[in-house]
């Protein structure tokens, strides 16, 4: 039996389509040593802590400052031109947060902040940014 054109071009999308979808469906139903390495792995209670880094002496947002958070894991993000941050963290009591200023005298340079906080405190944010204010140094005194 011989196919027209148009009916081998519809198989060819079906089995592409097909191709396509179990692939996903495969590795999502991987057991779980594979899945960490294939699929999605082991379901983790995560907390959102957003904030917002600005200068202590004017209250002006500040780009281009590291943000390094500790839980179970490091993560590692910088601030954004409007001085804003987010990341997902793993629930835990304590996190503790670094911020270092990391593009030199580009706009001004600030001292290094640490912050040690706890869950409770994240979470009573219940949305709001975290605001943290830097503190502003001269060049030669650094």
């Amino acid at each position: 039996m011989k196919l027209s054109k148009k009916s081998r071009r519809l198989i060819r999308v079906i089995c592409r389509g097909l191709g396509a979808t179990t692939i996903p469906l495969a590795f999502g139903a991987c057991p779980f040593p594979f899945a960490a390495m294939y699929g999605p792995g082991p379901v983790r209670e995560s907390l959102e802590v957003r904030g917002r880094v600005v200068s202590k002496n004017t209250g002006l947002p500040i780009p281009s400052i590291a943000i390094w958070a500790s839980d179970d894991e490091s993560w590692v993000t910088t601030s954004d031109f409007d001085g804003g941050f987010w990341l997902f963290l793993g629930k835990q009591d304590e996190y503790t947060f670094i911020f270092t200023d990391v593009d030199g005298t580009a706009n001004g340079l600030f001292r290094q902040h640490t912050l040690l906080i706890t869950r409770a405190e994240l979470e009573a944010l219940d949305g709001s940014p975290l605001i943290i204010e830097l503190e502003e140094v001269e060049a030669d005194a650094e």
